[in-house]
């Protein structure tokens, strides 16, 4: 096993789509040259070190899960797919989405439709497992969407052998939960607001760190002159649409990880106020200028 001395922490560069590279476990040492009783997890290529670790834990490489996962797609029988990978962290944390477009739900109150997407999640520097998030890909303008179901986990850690079919009941599991999702937008379109409503619950989002103050007058200029036809009614799913379409067109291309940050804080926020009456009222309450 190779060795390498301890060195600081790498200074990451921002997210790139690149997926072909591999990383390796090495021994670290002290600066006495003695063994430290961890281990690094580092790039093949750059040498960049993504992460440490404990000698019992076993990388799972990107090309061998990519294939895995794939596999039980077919297995799955959902059919074509397009793939895009968010590679961030120097490729310490690894986002794979898939969009399968053939696997749709129509929301019937606003005509839009709504395809599949799942999120593969691996990472390099012990921050997340093995795991799929489910998302929603909204097919008249790409924004891609959170939802609230809980990851579906393939693994509870890191391991050389992935269990095949555990994986296929996983990716089935996100399929129906991806049913269920949508009752959520739905109840959105349900709850309509004002114009000026949507700018009081822009501010307050601001005001809870959700969005950042640099970002959301960028979102209003969408709230205010929709992109597209079906977002013209006021209510929380446009004004969640807004949100998602600066953060998927905007957000995403380089910070990935913040614009997923920001939909989901949206999302729970809205979902609250369509369900609790008293949320709403607060979400919607104009911040007092100081």
């Amino acid at each position: 096993m190779n060795e390498i001395n301890v060195t600081p922490a790498a200074t990451f560069t921002p997210a790139t789509s690149n997926l072909d590279y591999s990383v390796e476990t090495v021994s670290l040492l002290t600066p006495e040259g003695e063994a430290s009783g961890w281990m690094a997890n580092r790039r093949t290529d750059t040498k960049a070190v993504l992460g440490v670790c404990t000698e019992r834990y076993t990388l799972v490489q990107n090309s061998s899960l990519i294939e895995t996962v794939e596999t039980a797609f077919a297995d799955n029988k959902l059919g074509d797919f397009t793939r895009k990978a968010h590679v961030v962290r120097d490729g310490a944390r690894v986002y794979v989405q898939y969009d399968f477009k053939n696997q749709l739900v129509k929301l019937p109150k606003v005509g839009d439709d709504l395809g599949l997407r799942l999120i593969l999640n691996n990472s390099f520097d012990r921050s997340c497992r093995v795991s799929f998030e489910m998302g929603i890909l909204r097919l008249v303008c790409t924004n891609g969407l959170k939802t609230l179901q809980e990851e579906f986990s393939l693994t509870q850690k890191h391991s050389d052998k992935l269990d095949v079919s555990r994986l296929v009941d996983v990716v089935a599991g996100a399929v129906e939960g991806f049913k269920d999702s949508t009752k959520l937008f739905s109840r959105l379109a349900d709850r309509p607001v004002k114009h000026e409503q949507g700018y009081a619950i822009l501010d307050n989002l601001t005001k809870a760190k959700v969005i950042a103050d640099r970002n959301v007058d960028k979102v209003k200029i969408i709230w205010n002159d929709p992109s597209h036809r079906e977002d013209k009614s006021r209510n929380l799913w446009s004004l969640y649409n807004a949100v998602t379409q600066f953060t998927s067109h905007q957000v995403e291309p380089t910070s990935y990880e913040l614009a997923q940050r920001i939909n989901r804080g949206t999302l729970v926020a809205l979902n609250k106020a369509s369900l609790v009456e008293a949320d709403f009222k607060k979400l919607t309450t104009a911040v007092a200028n100081n």
